[in-house]
């Protein structure tokens, strides 16, 4: 744990910051990674410190080098209805077959979901 020199914890108090805080070096760290939803970027020889401050941890981290991965997109695959269930959804929430399908599509297959969304839809 690093020691605040009396100058530090004067200029802490008159922030309004408690003096009373932890810092220590987090060893042994390879990188950090953070991932987005098309991209991770991949932080190497990174310095990670943590500081504990009120029961809340902060993490600070000097990256040595960054690299950004691009994501793979997953090409969505196509979903193969019963034309019971495109029936059933129809039926039930006293649409066409078209509109059934399509919600059954919007609900990825799911026939409640797909349901209550056309019935919450007919009542706006």
């Amino acid at each position: 744990m690093f020691r605040l020199s009396r100058k530090e914890r004067r200029m802490l108090r008159r922030l309004g910051l408690p003096s009373g805080f932890n810092v220590q070096p987090l060893e042994g760290v390879v990188n950090v990674s953070i991932e987005f939803e098309d991209k991770i970027l991949k932080l190497e020889n990174a310095e990670v410190t943590v500081v504990e401050v009120g029961g809340q941890k902060i993490f600070q981290v000097i990256p040595g080098s960054i690299q950004e991965i691009e994501k793979e997109r997953e090409t969505p695959q196509e979903l193969e209805l019963n034309p019971a269930d495109i029936q059933l959804v129809a039926s039930q929430a006293g649409v066409s077959l078209e509109e059934a399908e399509k919600a059954l599509r919007k609900c990825n297959g799911d026939l409640a979901k797909a349901i209550l969304f056309l019935q919450s839809r007919k009542r706006l």
